[in-house]
């Protein structure tokens, strides 16, 4: 598997003194590194897929992140820098704060409503930005941008996991988003419990991910350790 080639600086920031960064998991062609995003130089082709922080201040309580305005500006902008094809799910609230608008945009279809927001209303549906596609053609299948799947932990009576990501996103969500992204690595720079992961692995797809939170990374390695059998595929590239 091509893996990404990761350096943690030394203080002062010289090169020739970089030091590799240990994987926290590596097995089946799924890598994780419990490491900040931003210490990654990625040079292998890849594509992006990723759940990143809401910037609604401290609405939702990451185990280290602090997800601040600024912080989530911050991230969003190291996030677009990157040439390679793109798809993140996001807030409403925050779309138009985006640094660069995309190349189009999907719908999560949640089936169900979700809670209240501060205006009154009852989402059902969140935005999929995706970024840097190739052009498509008439050779090539076309596939559905409205992507329909309930959240992760219905129905409301499920018991919720004290010590997990609290707001994890649907495994089938991201296999649907998996199986309309190029076949090249999947990279998720800030993976939480290993959604994209577990997504990418049961697609038969390598991955890479890493988070800042070794819990995290501990959660989404036992996921990972998990076998599940096959469903029902959708979105099919």
């Amino acid at each position: 598997m091509m893996k990404l080639r990761l350096l943690r600086k030394p203080k002062g920031g010289d090169r020739a003194g970089d030091t590799p960064v240990r994987p926290y998991y590596e097995q089946s062609g799924v890598t994780i590194y419990n490491c900040d995003c931003r210490e990654l130089p990625v040079d292998v082709d890849v594509v992006v897929l990723t759940d990143p922080p809401y910037g609604t201040g401290q609405k939702i309580s990451y185990d280290v992140y602090k997800d601040t305005m600024t912080e989530w500006l911050r991230i969003m902008d190291w996030l677009l820098r990157f040439t390679f094809p793109m798809a993140f799910t996001m807030s409403h609230s925050r779309f138009f704060d985006l640094p660069k608008r995309p190349q189009w945009v999907g719908c999560w279809d949640k089936v169900y409503t979700s809670g209240i927001v501060h205006v009154g209303a009852s989402p059902s549906w969140e935005p999929i930005c995706f970024y840097n596609l190739p052009a498509g053609d008439r050779g090539r299948p076309r596939w559905d941008d409205i992507f329909r799947v309930p959240p992760a932990g219905f129905p409301f009576n499920l018991e919720k996991d004290p010590d997990g990501h609290p707001c994890p996103k649907p495994v089938e969500l991201f296999r649907q988003l998996i199986r309309v992204l190029p076949r090249d690595v999947v990279f998720d720079p800030m993976m939480g419990s290993g959604t994209t992961l577990r997504a990418a692995k049961d697609e038969g797809r390598p991955a890479i991910g890493c988070d800042l939170s070794e819990r995290y990374c501990e959660i989404a390695a036992m996921r990972l350790q998990q076998e599940v059998l096959p469903i029902s595929r959708g979105h099919a590239p």
